[in-house]
């Protein structure tokens, strides 16, 4: 019999209807502490010129609009 909580349903358990052997277990993953705060703010004010620039060029080139100005 499946293991039940209060409300008296069952409780699910990640992996209970698994083969044993037919998934391989999760690989050694990074630690969030591995990366460097520096780099990450790098890449994310890159990303966000990125859009502006993408922003600004679509709005400058897009046929039959007012200028807003």
């Amino acid at each position: 019999m499946p293991e039940q909580d209060q409300d008296n349903l069952p409780r699910r358990r990640p992996g209970a209807q698994l083969v044993p052997g037919s998934v391989e277990p999760p690989a050694e993953s990074r630690s969030a502490a591995a990366v460097d705060p520096e780099q990450i703010r790098s890449r994310l004010s890159a990303f966000a010129e990125g859009v502006s620039a993408a922003a600004r060029r679509t709005n400058s080139t897009t046929p039959g609009t007012k200028d807003s100005s």
